[in-house]
């Protein structure tokens, strides 16, 4: 499997690395190259997700339900 590195430096006075949500947004496709059988299997649940739209529901609603059944 291929390594990529990603430069995750920061400019920042205070020396406190930025929140993990701003590493993650700043990151484009390019900067993470997937393998091609990741790519398959991306595109095998994307074609899986739109054939059975619909069938989904909120994360919400899943985690609840499993909230309720651990009691």
């Amino acid at each position: 499997m291929a390594t990529s590195s990603i430069d995750i430096t920061w400019n920042d006075r205070r020396g406190a690395p930025p929140p993990v949500e701003e590493l993650w947004q700043s990151l484009a496709l390019a900067d993470v190259p997937l393998t091609p059988a990741q790519a398959a299997e991306l595109d095998r649940r994307d074609a899986l997700h739109h054939f059975l739209s619909g069938r989904g529901r909120p994360w919400r609603v899943a985690l609840d339900e499993i909230q309720r059944r651990r009691g």
